[in-house]
């Protein structure tokens, strides 16, 4: 509707302009370059109207491409924090099996050494009863 009025007004605009440059015997030229003015006029304003919703979509686009681009960037960071994460409880895990192993190999030393005390102490007292036996006999 409201372009129809803008429409008819631009019309009206040329048919005065072109009434006026009759009447005033005016450049032919001029008349036709101020008719096409009046009717250009019009003709952008939809133009205009077009290009603001294609740069408002073209906006909208961007922010969500950015969006996506920063969710992307993110991830990726989020990613490479729980690689690191992940590294280090694999390290932390290497370290605990290091270190109950080394308590492990400190306790079988610890049991060998007992074991040879037993052992050694067994012999004595085999060593005891033998001479025990043999004074006895001699």
């Amino acid at each position: 509707m409201a372009d129809e009025q803008k429409l008819d007004a631009a019309l009206e605009q040329g048919d005065q302009l072109q009434l006026n440059a009759d009447e005033q015997r005016a450049d032919p030229a001029l008349d036709e370059m101020l008719l096409d003015q009046g009717l250009n006029s019009h003709r952008s304003a939809p133009e205009l109207d077009a290009d603001l919703e294609l740069r408002e979509l073209c906006a909208h686009h961007e922010v969500h491409e950015l969006r996506a681009y920063i969710e992307l960037h993110e991830m990726q960071e989020l990613d490479a924090l729980m690689e690191i994460l992940a590294d280090l409880e694999l390290d932390t895990d290497v370290q605990r099996a290091h270190h109950q192993l080394q308590g492990l190999e400190a306790a079988l030393e610890v049991f060998a050494d007992l074991e040879l005390d037993a052992d050694r102490n067994q012999r004595a007292h085999q060593d005891l009863q033998e001479l025990r036996t043999a004074q006895e006999i001699g």
